[in-house]
């Protein structure tokens, strides 16, 4: 049960269930419906000429913070005098306690254009505490985008599934293909499979890169193959 995994207390478990997410297989046969690419944080100064809809990590001082309960979030952060707006609509409890003046905080999320043409990240990640984690200079390589789930933000999923690997490759995980019929199929173990697609490798690049953000590389041939075996039997 996903209950007991960190991040995973009564409320986030009891939330994540209401979604059918009840069990660790539950939580990590869910594949990301897209890959951001944070490897580098974008300069605040780079920012006017990307184009909407780009996802970016970018870092910067908190300027000012607007609250409206239970309505809007607005945080203006800024760096060597470019600034940029995040906004959440129906901002969780206490969201807003991440965010003190004067603080250094790092957000990621896709790029919009406001009605007053300022630029602004809608509904951003807070990765500060991840990207503080990362060696001085590194972003936070490729980082799975899941199905939104009611109330659970983001960084919450992401934690609850870096668990739930951890808990995969320790206990270890039924295997019903043998490494000859892997061979033969030219798919990876499950437990590799799911390592790759919830934790890819940063280096990935060119055709193995494309692969996975269509989701054809050999790890989701190997979830599929899994389900149509199952369907067969």
């Amino acid at each position: 049960p996903l209950l007991g995994l960190p991040g995973a207390g009564p409320v986030t478990a009891r939330r994540l269930a209401a979604a059918g997410l009840h069990t660790v297989r539950d939580l990590l046969l869910r594949a990301p419906r897209a890959y951001d690419d944070l490897r580098r944080v974008t300069p605040l100064a780079d920012v006017s000429g990307l184009a909407d809809g780009v996802t970016v990590l970018v870092t910067g001082t908190v300027r000012r913070v607007h609250v409206f309960p239970r309505r809007l979030l607005d945080v203006t952060v800024e760096q060597d005098g470019h600034t940029l707006r995040g906004r959440w609509f129906r901002p969780l409890p206490g969201m807003s306690k991440g965010f003190a003046k004067g603080a250094t905080v790092a957000l990621a999320g896709p790029l919009h254009t406001a009605t007053d043409g300022t630029r602004e990240l809608v509904h951003p990640t807070n990765v500060t505490a991840a990207l503080e984690l990362r060696p001085a200079g590194q972003g936070l390589g490729f980082r799975p985008r899941y199905p939104i789930v009611e109330a659970v933000g983001a960084r919450v999923v992401e934690k609850v599934v870096e668990g739930a690997l951890r808990l995969v490759f320790e206990a270890g995980v039924a295997e019903p293909f043998d490494a000859s019929a892997r061979a033969r199929l030219e798919v990876p173990s499950l437990a590799e499979a799911l390592a790759a697609i919830h934790a890819p490798n940063d280096a990935l690049d060119g055709e193995a890169l494309e692969a996975l953000v269509s989701g054809r590389a050999p790890a989701h041939r190997r979830l599929a193959l899994d389900e149509l075996v199952a369907v067969q039997l």
